[in-house]
């Protein structure tokens, strides 16, 4: 018989061809898919402009989420001139902020103000300094482009107390027609329902994607909670449903995407990015222009109409109180000439949320997949898999912990996050003084640990404010929310840490075997770890903000005391000058806020428009 010859002992066997072929095959693929998801993500981009005019009918300052609405709505019939300034600049395009799944990815970065505020007394006892991590977006589409993408609208009961307290026009039924012109529902369920629209600009999706969704509705089932739609059933929020978001066909419906691109070729509309508004122009009572920094050049341009501040939060009352419309007794503090004394930066509110890890015998979530190369290849090809939903929260719950006549909406929501929140980026950035102090020790993922967010209270009783640092535009203001100051709160955290440990006791839940793990901290040692003290300790220690911030420049009517704009959202006592955005609720939704803000963009524009003919 014929020998095969060896090859030298000091000689490598050669590998087959085949074999280096095959080996270069995921490499390939990733390539491919790389090539072919930037032709998915290419289209056409936001028109910027670099050579302003000296005057424009409107000036908006803020091309966040409300800002992108209302420099579309406004320009619309083509009558009137607009000139939409943004801090930030444009990351259309973008993969970190086109890409829903990688939402956690976003904060943090270039298109992110990365505010944090004061040292809190009585929460964030686990972080360093006690201090919070505010992100806030700074490119076009704001905060609209960095957020976690969850579109819900708040009920009847905030809108129609938002109405009794002198906000006339903004009950529930007068609000509703504004969030379904907006919106183009995508999924199948609920696309006939009155409370829905397929029509608007803005694309909306709903998830679902793991089986732990279908254990906490069924789970809510079992408690006797409805399965329903948390943005229709007549602005009843009550009940478990899977999240509706702010996606659609596999990218993210920022304001950005979803109000500018179809705008900003339009001749009357300019777009002017990296221009850090300083300060607002009055002649007497009124207003008119905008001074801005752009390219480390001071630049003025006049508002024939009206200015309006757009800018959040933190940003429209900063901007009030560098132009003299502010509390008296702050501007004199820092030698700002008084234009209106006007409690601008009060009433600051903000929901918080503590994330529960629940364990189970099954590798169900989507921890140990969801960002690994066959999900981000399925993604690249067909735009679709884990990473076209909104970083795998797929599912929420309102309910009320307790009834009272002075009750309007539920007090406690839930988030579903199919994955464990080590995963997520923003809780991996939280700078804790003690890093390992969130772990159990032996507890480990395999896919077998999700993340419920109690989100409480719904409408909080400690409120801050936002003052300034100085009278540099550039310094970041004081940002001071009072985090858990009032007893109230944490009555309403410890509530919806009960209810949940009622629904994870569910026949749905223990169907693989669920448990709450058991979150450690050194200075947490009591004896009974179920007692009310015990979870008072942990919620003080890691509850964190839900990025909801919100009512500093407040609503009301005109001889309301505590309002800074009146129900037309014009600023009182001033002409010309309007606030839109999140500060202007009277008290924030008890829901996330994005969509209210949306919201309150088109309704103001209606105002605007109106008040022309």
């Amino acid at each position: 018989m014929k020998k095969h010859s060896q090859p030298p002992k000091n000689e490598k066997p050669r590998s087959q061809p085949w074999n280096n072929a095959w080996k270069a095959v995921p490499i390939l693929i990733l390539a491919l898919s790389v090539i072919i998801h930037y032709y998915l993500l290419k289209e056409d981009n936001i028109h910027i402009t670099t050579q302003l005019n000296e005057t424009y009918d409107f000036v908006i300052v803020g091309a966040g989420s409300a800002g992108c609405v209302l420099a579309n709505r406004l320009t619309e019939n083509g009558q009137f001139s607009v000139l939409l300034l943004e801090a930030g600049g444009n990351d259309m395009g973008n993969y970190i902020y086109d890409i829903p799944g990688y939402t956690d990815k976003a904060v943090r970065t270039h298109a992110d103000w990365g505010y944090h505020t004061e040292p809190q007394k009585h929460a964030y006892k686990a972080y360093k300094k006690e201090i919070s991590f505010w992100p806030r977006g700074r490119t076009l589409g704001g905060t609209s482009t960095i957020n976690s993408l969850v579109y819900h609208r708040g009920g009847r009961g905030d809108y129609d107390k938002w109405a009794e307290l002198g906000a006339k026009g903004w009950d529930y039924d007068s609000v509703l027609p504004y969030f379904l012109k907006s919106e183009s529902f995508q999924s199948p369920s609920f696309r006939d329902s009155k409370y829905h629209n397929t029509n608007g600009p803005l694309k909306i999706t709903e998830t679902a994607f793991t089986r732990v969704a279908d254990i906490f509705l069924n789970g809510g089932k079992e408690l006797g909670y409805k399965i329903h739609d948390c943005n229709g059933n007549d602005g009843d929020q009550e009940g478990f449903c899977r999240l509706q978001t702010f996606t659609g066909d596999g990218l993210r419906s920022s304001t950005a995407r979803s109000f500018l691109i179809p705008a900003s070729k339009r001749e009357k509309l300019h777009i002017s990015i990296n221009s850090h508004a300083t300060k607002i122009h009055f002649e007497g009572k009124s207003a008119t222009g905008v001074s801005f920094v752009r390219g480390g050049l001071r630049f003025t341009v006049n508002a024939r109409r009206e200015v309006i501040i757009s800018s959040g939060a933190v940003g429209s009352p900063q901007l009030l109180l560098l132009s003299g419309v502010g509390p008296k007794k702050d501007m004199d503090k820092l030698k700002i000439p008084l234009v209106a004394d006007l409690p601008v930066g009060k009433n600051l509110q903000d929901h918080m949320m503590f994330p529960a890890m629940i364990h189970v015998n099954e590798s169900i979530s989507g921890s140990d997949w969801v960002y690994g190369f066959w999900s981000q290849l399925k993604y690249s090809l067909f735009r679709s898999g884990p990473l076209s939903f909104a970083g795998m929260r797929e599912a929420a719950a309102y309910f009320r912990t307790e009834r009272s006549a002075s009750d309007i909406s539920p007090d406690v929501q839930y988030q579903l996050h199919s994955i464990d929140i080590k995963y997520e980026k923003r809780f991996s950035f939280l700078d804790f003084s003690k890093p390992k102090a969130m772990t159990e020790g032996d507890i480990k993922g395999n896919g077998q640990l999700f993340t419920i967010g109690i989100m409480a209270p719904q409408h909080p009783k400690s409120v801050g404010e936002i003052r300034l640092r100085s009278a540099d535009p550039f310094d970041y203001p004081i940002i001071d929310p009072h985090y858990l100051e009032d007893p109230y709160d944490m009555g309403c955290f410890i509530r919806g840490i009960r209810k949940l440990q009622d629904l994870v006791a569910t026949k749905s839940f223990q169907s693989v075997q669920a448990r709450i793990v058991q979150i450690k901290h050194e200075d947490c040692q009591s004896k009974d770890q179920d007692a009310d003290e015990h979870w008072e300790c942990l919620v003080r220690h890691y509850a964190l903000t839900n990025y909801h911030p919100t009512s500093t420049c407040k609503m009301g009517a005109r001889d309301d005391k505590t309002a800074v704009v009146d129900p037309d959202l014009r600023v009182i006592g001033i002409k010309g000058l309007r606030v839109v955005d999140a500060s202007i609720m009277p008290f924030v939704t008890a829901a996330n806020t994005n969509a209210p803000v949306i919201m309150i963009a088109e309704k103001a524009a209606d105002a605007i428009l109106n008040a022309i003919k």
